[in-house]
């Protein structure tokens, strides 16, 4: 006698082996996805954060020494906050930082030293 397809254990299986597989396959796809969308993130906040910066010094060079450190430069754009603090080293010299955060990353900061200089 000839039996045609398969067992009911072939099939069981067949089953348990899909079962083992698929998923070992899907979580390192899954997983390079999520770490692909944090890179991601991470550059686009370092960008925020870069563009920042070079606002607070473009506004510190038309504007002056003591005005850029009396004005309100903090924002949200897009889910990152924005944040520009200023620390006074000395008479002449001030630490700016700017901080980029997101729910999704750690702090990014970019920090500089802003000086009071003339021409004389």
């Amino acid at each position: 006698m000839s039996s045609k397809g398969f067992s009911l254990i072939e099939v069981i299986i067949i089953i348990l082996i899909t079962a083992i597989v698929v998923p070992a396959i899907i979580f390192p796809v899954f997983q390079s996805s999520k770490e692909s969308y944090k890179s991601e993130a991470y550059l686009n906040a370092l960008y925020l954060a870069e563009g920042k910066m070079e606002e607070v010094t473009r506004f510190k060079n038309v504007s002056g020494f003591s005005r850029v450190k009396v004005k309100n430069f903090n924002d949200v754009l897009s889910n990152f906050t924005r944040t520009v603090t200023f620390t006074n080293y000395s008479s002449w010299r001030v630490i700016c930082d700017v901080k980029v955060t997101t729910p999704d990353l750690s702090e990014i900061k970019i920090t500089t030293w802003f000086t009071n200089y003339s021409s004389l």
